[in-house]
């Protein structure tokens, strides 16, 4: 697959910030305290220039072209009285430079820096440029307010959804939004190619693209609104809920089958639905598959839910995947089977079953804790973690919450490490994703009779850190935070 790198996303992007301070050059003499001189350099023909033009794809971002006379990395910081002064990540070094400049509020005048770090650690910055971004679309609700707020200023993607419409199936709302700190819309893509994006707020990719569920597609895309890629599903049947990015380019979908089975709770031969993965190549080709009629217990209906008929899908919903996750430690895949109430880690080499974490799973659970139902959005934020939202249908409270569970394979044991109750019972939809540092990002997705999502970011005492009150009766199935913008130290 060939991927496309915006540099302000490169792999190799660096940090402003380091131990040692680099010494600036801008358009006034330096103070005569200061350890050495620097001359004054402020346009092209001194070192550095910046451009910047409005983003055909985006009406909340920018185009920024920087040149330098020698090789450097660049960053672009923006700011007003409103926002503060934020950044974009850093890129590779070269001399022409294009970065997309996104997180911009609408309607908003901005004005605009080019930071050039050079290769002997000198920092040069450029005239300063003001832009003023354009509207949002109309169909765009007020999503949001906000409780809290710390210092990072990151962005967070959702994927709203209004609910249920008369055919049974979501409300189309062709829109992946993101947020300010503040509950500002200060990003979004619009497509009719994400069927089943709205809400599903995608997956951060390591190149800093945004994968997304499309309509007979995955695809990625941009900070800049871009398509980066797109491998069509058109080979396999039925994809649903999620699919992850493996580091060969490939992807593995979430799919479901029909089966014939005899379950004599259900009265004799019954058609069960099941899922299969399907990974696929950069031509959507199937590559591999796996199937949980070939793996699991065919006689296990552990609640309500698994016995429940699926007028659409002509079947009992069984399974009802909702969720994977690739774990590289093992190249092993992290499958959330929500009517199974189990979580499962599947061996991509062997196609074996490496562990069953749940009720009746592998793992005994310490007696301070307590399983999940009915989850959503199971992730492995490391080999020996697992986090999820518990849905919580089938327990006699119906209370929902976030949990994260420490596994040891040695003994195989379970320790129930952290849970947070979000105070919203939510039937379905739900996510809860360990951050970078520490916290946890935690959407109670809404109840579809009621909408009403929340938002949060948690720290691990379980204070509120940052609260975002959904509004206009939208559901959001999954949250997802991102880097491309952060605040200037």
């Amino acid at each position: 697959m060939t991927v496309v790198l915006f540099l302000v996303l490169s792999a190799g992007c660096t940090d402003a910030s380091s131990d040692s301070t680099p010494s600036t050059e801008t358009g006034t003499e330096t103070d005569s305290e200061t350890d050495s001189e620097t001359s004054t350099e402020t346009g092209t023909e001194t070192g550095i220039s910046l451009e910047i033009s409005e983003n055909p794809d985006l009406t909340l971002g920018a185009l920024a072209t920087v040149r330098l006379t020698e090789p450097g990395t660049v960053h672009v910081e923006f700011w007003n009285d409103e926002v503060g002064r934020l950044r974009t990540l850093e890129t590779d070094s070269g001399t022409v430079l294009d970065l997309d400049v996104v997180g911009l509020r609408a309607e908003t005048t901005y004005s605009m820096v080019a930071v050039a770090t050079r290769e002997d650690g000198s920092r040069l910055d450029s005239e300063t440029r003001t832009f003023t971004s354009g509207s949002i679309p109309g169909e765009i609700p007020l999503m949001a307010a906000i409780t809290g707020r710390d210092e990072t200023e990151a962005m967070t993607i959702l994927g709203p959804t209004r609910g249920l419409s008369q055919s049974g199936k979501d409300d189309d709302f062709p829109y992946l939004v993101g947020v300010d700190r503040e509950g500002e819309v200060v990003w979004y893509y619009e497509g009719a190619d994400i069927e089943q994006g709205p809400d599903h707020a995608g997956e951060l990719l390591a190149d800093g693209s945004l994968q997304i569920m499309g309509k007979g597609a995955i695809l990625a895309v941009t900070p800049g609104g871009k398509r980066a890629w797109t491998i069509s599903t058109a080979n396999i049947p039925n994809a649903h809920h999620d699919a992850v990015t493996l580091p060969s380019g490939n992807v593995v979908v979430l799919t479901e089958e029909s089966q014939d089975h005899e379950v004599p709770e259900l009265g004799g031969e019954v058609t069960l639905l099941g899922d299969v993965l399907y990974e696929l190549d950069e031509g959507g080709e199937v590559v591999w598959s796996w199937s949980t009629f070939d793996h699991l217990d065919i006689t296990r209906f552990p609640g309500t839910l698994s016995l429940q008929y699926d007028d659409r899908g002509e079947g009992y919903q069984w399974t009802h995947a909702n969720a994977i996750t690739y774990l590289a430690a093992k190249d092993a895949l992290l499958v959330s089977l929500r009517h199974q109430n189990q979580v499962i880690l599947v061996d991509r080499q062997t196609s074996e079953v490496l562990w069953t974490l749940g009720k009746d799973g592998n793992f005994s659970l310490e007696e301070s804790g307590s399983w999940f139902t009915s989850q959503h959005a199971a992730s492995i934020p490391s080999p020996d973690q697992v986090t999820m939202y518990d849905n919580g249908n089938e327990k006699p409270d119906q209370r929902s919450r976030a949990v994260l569970y420490t596994l040891d394979t040695d003994t195989w044991q379970a320790h129930q490490t952290w849970d947070w109750d979000p105070d919203l019972y939510t039937n379905n939809l739900g996510d809860s994703d360990k951050l970078d540092n520490g916290n946890m990002l935690v959407c109670a997705g809404g109840k579809r009779d009621s909408g009403n999502a929340r938002i949060t970011e948690v720290n691990p005492d379980g204070e509120l850190v940052w609260d975002l009150h959904v509004l206009d009766d939208l559901l959001v199935n999954r949250a997802e935070r991102v880097d491309w913008v952060s605040a200037v130290e």
